[in-house]
């Protein structure tokens, strides 16, 4: 019996006050998917990242007469270099032939001789390919015996690193923009729904009814406020998906192709986020109707 009546008055609340109900259900909607699709852009970047991360390397070209005395000593001392997670050698000949796959010419055809250098590609844990670490390195390395030149990309790190930060602060930013949006709006239409009922709720409220009996209606509201926005934003995400593919993938490089249980994970995150501001609006204002002397 107890049920019926919180279904019934659900639905009676969600009805009387269908315009802000509607207007909090398009506006959840619109920015849950804003949301979800920063969240996406914002988790690429980051795996993006971390992938350059993985995959940058530090060039350490040797002097030409080194001897292979010498090139042990070399190694060891990488070795010691702890933020080092792999090092591969490459001699004169492997050089010629990684020059001529890039090029498609044999450096013997053009000079007649092999004057490139044997070197080590040098791979930093990711975690260690920040530019004051990675600066750190080269100078250890520059200092080594029979080192001639150490090149790597240090622009691509600075950029890299600046242009992450600042697109990691305005994606916060938005999403923090959003939530209070979708936030004040649940509240918003409680609000107007406790209002309505406050007479009744000082009824039920003299004739012993509990806590949890007063607000389930209103947190079933927000609830359903939540997830209906949130399956309004699945809808509206995959319909402006393949937009969002093609202008990823030409500006940014970036693919967003894939994007997993996103029904559950918007409808998910829509009844949460509804539960948690109607839950916390209800709890305000059902306290403050419940004392009022009617």
């Amino acid at each position: 019996m107890r049920s019926f009546y919180i279904l019934k008055q659900t639905v009676y609340n969600i009805w009387s006050a269908r315009v802000p109900v509607m207007i909090a259900i398009i506006t959840i909607g619109i920015s849950l998917s804003v949301l979800i699709g920063i969240a996406e852009i914002t988790y690429k970047l980051y795996s993006t990242v971390e992938e350059i991360r993985k995959e940058f390397e530090i060039d350490i070209f040797l002097e030409p007469e080194i001897s292979s005395s010498q090139r042990a000593i070399v190694e060891r001392k990488l070795k010691n270099i702890h933020q080092i997670k792999s090092y591969k050698f490459v001699s004169k000949e492997d050089a010629a032939k990684i020059f001529f796959k890039e090029f498609g010419e044999n450096i013997f055809d053009i000079l007649s001789y092999n004057p490139l250098p044997a070197s080590y590609k040098i791979k930093l844990y990711g975690k260690m390919t920040h530019v004051e670490i990675v600066d750190n390195v080269v100078k250890r390395i520059n200092k080594i015996n029979g080192v001639d030149e150490v090149k790597y990309h240090s622009d691509l790190l600075i950029l890299m690193e600046k242009y992450f930060l600042i697109i990691m602060i305005i994606g916060g930013s938005i999403i923090f923009v959003l939530l209070l949006a979708m936030n004040i709006f649940i509240r918003n239409t409680i609000k107007l729904s406790v209002y309505s009922r406050r007479s009744q709720i000082f009824i039920l409220q003299l004739l012993g009814s509990g806590k949890i009996f007063l607000k389930s209606p209103f947190i079933l509201e927000g609830l359903f406020e939540g997830l209906i926005g949130g399956f309004f934003a699945a809808a509206i995400l995959y319909f402006f998906h393949d937009i969002a593919y093609e202008t990823a993938i030409y500006l940014f490089n970036y693919n967003l192709k894939e994007i997993n249980y996103l029904w559950g994970i918007s409808i998910a995150v829509g009844g949460i986020i509804g539960v948690f501001a109607s839950s916390t609006s209800v709890n305000k204002f059902v306290r403050i109707f419940a004392k009022d002397d009617y």
